[in-house]
């Protein structure tokens, strides 16, 4: 969603009409674009393996790949620690770690990082670990309104 709406701000621009343009489309029609020499450059967000065989396709023309997440979450003192603690360890476990969006740093401030720590590690020997068929297991979505975050 964030690509269509930058599409749009872009279209509002000065520049040329088709300049840029955000399509939404599905794997064989990307492959088609990507090998198209009326194309002048690529730019892919997604998996590592999508993106590299993209860029392997795409012979000469410019790439930009976002592949893989990097995020990172940033506790400050004043920080609602129960809720922050509950969100990370969902956001680092939800999908087993298998998502783009998945937690992988946590920056917490000093004067909070003993106690955040602690409510982290206590939520996180909550999680049932094991095959996600059974009902035992902790869902992908672990929260009471069915939301990932």
């Amino acid at each position: 969603m964030t690509a269509l709406l930058l599409g749009e701000v872009i279209a509002n621009t000065q520049l040329p009409k088709g300049a840029v343009n955000v399509i939404p489309c599905d794997r064989h029609t990307a492959e088609m674009l990507t090998t198209d020499e009326r194309i002048a450059m690529v730019s892919f967000t997604g998996s590592p393996v999508v993106g590299w065989d993209i860029k392997a396709k795409a012979g000469k023309k410019k790439i930009v790949l976002e592949l893989g997440g990097n995020a990172a979450v940033i506790i400050d003192n004043d920080a609602d620690l129960d809720f922050a603690a509950k969100k990370c360890c969902t956001g680092a476990f939800a999908y087993s770690g298998q998502i783009c969006i998945s937690i992988q740093r946590m920056y917490v401030h000093k004067d909070v990082y003993d106690l955040f720590l602690q409510k982290f590690i206590e939520n996180v020997k909550q999680l049932v670990i094991g095959d996600p068929l059974d009902e035992k297991t902790t869902s992908n979505i672990s929260s009471s309104n069915g939301k990932f975050f």
